[in-house]
Order: structure tokens, then C-alpha cells, then sequence
């Protein structure tokens, strides 16, 4: 029965109580500010769920960015069945000390944030083990490596000693010798990674996966790398343990939860276009352990485009990319929109009206004849019921209100303002990694015009582009491009995968396309949301 040596968390009601959320987040060190606006999942029920339908495989690592207090972490380490009592936490603080709250040997500005007062563990509900759920199949994972940069949440939720953070750049502004400023400046260039003190397969990182580099480094420690299987025993150190991405998916998953931020929207993008790559050839970043699972606890309206097929309303460039490059498949809580508008406001689940209320068309402008959306069937019928008090913080914003407004933690919302989602990466992809520019910019051009037909959208890729409709029209039997041919009178948000591959493959070919094709580029050294 998988029990924990963590205290269990308070009601999330209490967690602004007990926990500080808000504040001066420069003093939390680099990427912070991205998580203002970050609502997370409470609920122990709701987070079991998750876990028990993503499934834990044997010997698995997990690296889960922004846990915040550690809801969802601790669900990840039990493998969906977290059965810990306060008397379990009662017998583990009687056999070590217990590291507190309050950063003591570091200087600290606004040290006050650390001081906030413990919570009651003995008035903590208990875990039952929920019907139906065999607690002695569960698969716990060989580690979770908690990825926080709010050193206060890691402290307060999972043990973390804030006297361990490496410096940042309060530190960097309190330094008064050249000395400290080139320490500071050399752990600048490292993310740290500790064993917990409290529980065996648990690793903390107080850093942030919005700098691109976290994942490699977190990956390239021994702590976290000598837990991965040897691939190719040919190689030493933590080469032994990458793979080829035609090889069996590696037992190592990126679980995230993301902030509401438009942050959060460059980070899905990013790691999902991240995964262009060349058959036979070697894959940078977390690629390069082969195909790495993702899964995600994601705002609604990112949930909404990535599940989105063609012909939704809210089809666009995202949906193309991350349907060509992985398979994506939605993990609790359920509550799938058919072909929901651009806001995500609606929740209506039902397939049939949604179809009945997509039928026929309207004239646009110059007599140009618009199709109206169409439905896909949902991938899955079964709704989540959750309240208010399911997520934190609490506030009006869950329910459309104001942030300031106050809701009780039983009100029944309409929907989850976050969704699970996982995506695993296809083997092949029609995305080809010498077309990368050129998906980008056709997909980014051409969904300006998502409800208007192909051949009037086919004209902002450059000048003299429409010319190239006969090339994508020809049929796949006689055609030298790749992909299938498409009716130039197909609205663009209705055309699919293999249809944008043709539409891309004619115009990388084109000899007068545009120089300039990418607004910005990733590489090693970059940031989410820097250009």
C-alpha cells in the first residue's frame, strides 16, 4: 500500500493560509514571472485520477515542472493510490528532525515569507482508497524530480530547505566583492538538483523550466540520469542512457502544469515544435532520449487547441502541429467541448447538438461562401464533476467572475479551468526537420484566413503564390510532392495533416518564396517568451 514519509496537505481551502502565493516574485529567483497566474489542481481525487490514467511504468522517471505545493506530486510518487495518514507523518517526524520553513543561514530578503504558520496534519481527512482501485497493483515510479522555482511552495510543500537555493538574484543585488559577484554568476550557470530528505524517490530542483536549458541540465545530473536503464552500453555516463528515436520509448515522462499566461501558450508551442526532428539522425534538448511522453494539467482553452480537429471553430496552427508530431489523448478530468468557440465559454458536451448547430453556410464578403464549423466526435464521452474547491487558489475567476470575488469551495463550476492532456511522439511525422521554417510560416499565414477558402489565403505566403494551386490539386498517384491533393475551395481550417503537407511541400519547392521565413528561432541558450 503506497504510503508517503510527506505530510499531507490541508484542505485547499486553508492552503492561502498556510502558504504564500502571492508577492515579490523577484525575489524567487530567474522565471518567476510567469507564474502569476497559475491555478493548480487540489484535489488529491482529482490528481489520483490523473496518474492512475496516465499509468506509471516499471522503472520510470518523471520530471514534473511547477508542482507548486506538491498535490500532484504526491500522487505521481504513490502511482495514483496516495493512502498516507497523519499518523503515517506522525511516525516520520518522530524518527528525523524536519526541516522548516524559515531560511535561516542565507540572507534573505523578505524573509517573512517564509514564515507562515505550520498546519494541523492530525485534522487532515483521511485517503481512502477509492472503489474499484486495487492498491497493491499500483506502480510507484523509480523517481519525481520536483521542478519549482517558487523556493517558498517547495519548502512548505514537500520538505524543501530554502538554506539549500542556490543564489539568484537578490543575492546577486546584496553581493559586494568582484568574489561573490563570480560565484554567483558561475551557480548561475548550474541547476541543482537534491535528494528529499523525507522521501527516498523524490528530487528537488528549485529552478524553472521556463529557461530553456533546465530539463538537459536536470537530466545530465547523476542523481537524476544513473536512475535511466543503459541503452548503449558502448557509451559512458549519461550518453549510455540516451536512445535513437526509432528505438522503444525510454521510461522517462515530463509532467507539467501549466500557467495561465500567454508564457504557458510559447511553452506548449515550443516543446511541442521542439520535436521536429530527422529520421536516423540524432535529436537535441529531451529528445535525445528518444520519444519522451508528455503530460500536461493545461488551461482550457490550450486543451481546447490541441485537441481541436479540422473543421472546429478553434482549429489553428497548434492543433496542426502538435496532431502531426504526437499523439494527444485527454487525461482526467474529462470535459470535452464538441467544436467549442474561440473563448472556450461553452460546455455543452453533446455531440448531436453541436452538429446540429454547425449546419450550413453564410456569404461572406464579395459573395464568397463560408462553411461553417464541424464537429469531430469527441474522444471521450465521460464528464468530471468538479467544484470549486478543487482547485486553488479559490476565486471568482474560476467561475467568470472577479479575481477579488469570493465562492464557496462546493459551487459547481461548468467546467475545469484546467484539463490533463498527454502526448506521445510519433514515430514518423509528416514534419520534416529541413521544412521546419516553412510549416511555421504557411500554417501562421494561412490560419489568418481560417474560415475563408484555401485559394484566398494562398496569396499572403507571397506574391504570385496562388499560382501553386495547381501543383497542390494534382492527384497522389501522378504528383512528384508529398501528402494528398486539396480542393482549393476547402476552408483552411477544414483542411487536414496530409493535405497541409502537400500545400507545404509545394511551396518549400517554390523557387520565388519568401527569404525571410521565421520571426524568431530556438536555440540552447534561450528562454521561454524571449526573442
Amino acid at each position: 500500500m503506497p504510503r508517503l514519509r510527506l505530510p499531507p496537505l490541508p484542505s485547499p481551502s486553508q492552503w492561502s493560509k498556510y502558504i504564500p502565493r502571492t508577492g515579490r516574485y523577484s525575489n524567487e529567483g530567474a522565471g518567476a514571472r510567469e507564474l502569476l497566474r497559475r491555478t493548480v489542481v487540489a484535489s488529491k481525487k482529482l490528481t489520483d485520477s490523473y496518474v492512475r490514467a496516465l499509468g506509471i511504468r516499471k522503472d520510470e522517471v518523471i520530471l514534473e515542472a511547477y508542482p507548486s505545493l506538491g498535490q500532484l506530486t504526491r500522487s505521481l510518487l504513490a502511482g495514483g493510490v496516495d493512502t498516507t495518514s497523519a499518523a503515517d507523518w506522525e511516525q516520520v517526524t518522530r524518527e528525523q528532525e524536519i526541516v522548516g520553513p524559515r531560511a535561516g543561514k542565507v540572507k534573505r530578503r523578505n524573509i517573512d515569507q517564509f514564515d507562515y504558520p505550520e498546519w494541523d496534519v492530525s485534522s487532515v481527512p483521511a485517503n481512502p482508497v477509492p472503489k474499484g482501485v486495487n492498491e497493491k497493483h499500483a506502480v510507484v515510479p523509480k523517481a519525481v524530480v520536483a521542478i519549482e522555482p517558487l523556493i517558498t511552495q517547495l519548502s512548505r510543500g514537500l520538505g524543501f530547505d530554502p538554506d539549500l537555493a542556490p543564489s539568484s538574484y537578490w543575492d546577486y543585488n546584496d553581493a559586494k566583492t568582484e568574489e561573490e559577484l563570480k560565484k554567483i554568476a558561475e551557480m548561475r550557470g548550474t541547476t541543482p538538483v537534491y535528494p528529499s530528505i523525507l522521501q527516498k524517490n523524490l528530487l528537488l530542483c528549485p529552478d524553472s523550466v521556463f529557461e530553456w536549458h533546465t530539463i538537459p541540465r536536470v537530466l545530465d545530473n547523476p542523481l537524476v540520469w544513473e536512475k535511466l536503464p543503459v541503452y548503449d552500453e558502448s557509451k559512458e555516463g549519461v550518453e549510455s542512457r540516451m536512445r535513437p528515436w526509432d528505438a522503444p520509448p525510454p521510461p522517462l515522462s515530463v509532467v507539467a502544469t501549466m500557467p495561465e499566461t500567454v508564457l504557458g501558450d510559447q511553452l506548449i508551442a515550443q516543446w511541442v515544435s521542439s520535436a521536429i526532428g530527422e529520421p536516423g539522425k540524432e535529436r537535441g534538448w529531451l529528445w535525445a532520449f528518444g520519444r519522451v511522453r508528455l503530460a500536461m494539467f493545461v488551461p482550457k482553452t490550450q486543451y481546447d487547441r490541441l485537441m481541436a480537429s479540422p473543421g472546429e471553430t478553434i482549429h489553428c496552427k497548434l492543433s496542426v502541429m502538435a496532431n502531426a508530431l504526437f499523439q494527444v489523448r485527454p487525461l482526467p478530468p474529462y470535459h470535452h467541448v464538441p467544436d467549442v468557440d474561440k473563448q472556450s465559454t461553452r460546455t455543452n458536451t453533446d455531440y448531436e447538438t453541436a452538429l446540429r448547430e454547425s449546419a450550413g453556410a453564410r456569404v461572406g464578403k464579395g459573395g464568397v461562401r463560408i462553411r461553417h464549423a464541424t464537429p469531430a466526435p469527441p474522444p471521450i464521452d465521460e464528464v468530471t464533476e468538479t467544484h470549486v474547491g478543487d482547485f486553488w487558489p479559490q476565486n471568482g475567476r474560476l467561475v467568470g467572475r472577479s479575481a477579488n470575488v469570493k465562492v464557496p469551495e462546493d459551487t459547481k463550476l461548468p467546467r475545469p479551468p484546467m484539463l490533463g492532456v498527454e502526448l506521445i511522439p510519433r514515430l514518423d511525422s509528416p514534419i520534416r526537420l529541413d521544412q521546419r521554417e516553412e510549416w511555421e510560416f504557411v500554417l501562421r499565414h494561412c490560419f489568418v484566413q481560417e474560415a475563408r477558402p484555401l485559394s484566398l489565403a494562398m496569396p499572403k505566403l507571397g506574391f504570385g503564390a496562388e499560382n501553386l494551386i495547381p501543383k497542390i490539386r494534382e492527384s497522389e498517384t501522378t504528383s512528384k510532392y508529398a501528402g494528398l491533393p486539396c480542393n482549393p475551395e476547402t476552408t483552411v481550417r477544414h483542411l487536414t495533416i496530409e493535405q497541409w503537407q502537400r500545400i507545404v511541400d509545394v511551396f518549400a519547392k517554390w523557387p520565388f518564396k519568401p527569404e525571410l521565413l521565421m520571426l524568431d528561432s530556438l536555440d540552447d541558450n534561450r528562454q521561454i517568451g524571449t526573442t
